[in-house]
């Protein structure tokens, strides 16, 4: 590999990873939706307000006949998810399952971020040190 192909490639890197951790932090900073409690949200699948609700390990998302976004805290119990469900396939809510997810390639990309800006650090410095005469 030549010269200028790994200098492509190590800005290529750094940019790409700068570029990622942006992309990550602006999801974080997206607006959250509001927050309801159980009854309320069930109170709202009974009357017919929420066209699509998602059940998730601990949480439920709902979007209502306006397209807000809404979501509410399940319990560990089954009664609260038998009770939504109910109440959504009565009035015909559209109802979505999501599996929990692990996550585990943003739990190791934010673990190896830092090292892997300090190798690219480290090869930019030593690569600058080698082009100086």
């Amino acid at each position: 590999m030549n010269s200028k192909a790994r200098q492509f490639f190590l800005w290529f890197m750094i940019i790409s990873s700068a570029l990622l951790l942006v992309w990550y932090l602006q999801g974080k900073q997206s607006k959250q939706p509001q927050e309801l409690s159980f009854d309320a949200a069930l109170a709202q699948v009974k009357n017919k307000d929420i066209k699509e609700l998602t059940i998730k390990q601990d949480s439920l998302e709902l979007v209502d006949k306006s397209d807000a976004k809404l979501s509410a805290k399940l319990d560990s119990s089954d009664s609260t998810r038998d009770q939504i469900y109910a109440a959504a396939t009565e009035t015909g809510t559209k109802i979505n399952l999501e599996p929990q997810s692990t996550g585990w390639g943003w739990i190791f990309l934010i673990q190896a971020l830092p090292f892997l800006l300090l190798f690219g650090f480290l090869a930019f410095t030593l690569r600058q040190m080698q082009a100086g005469g």
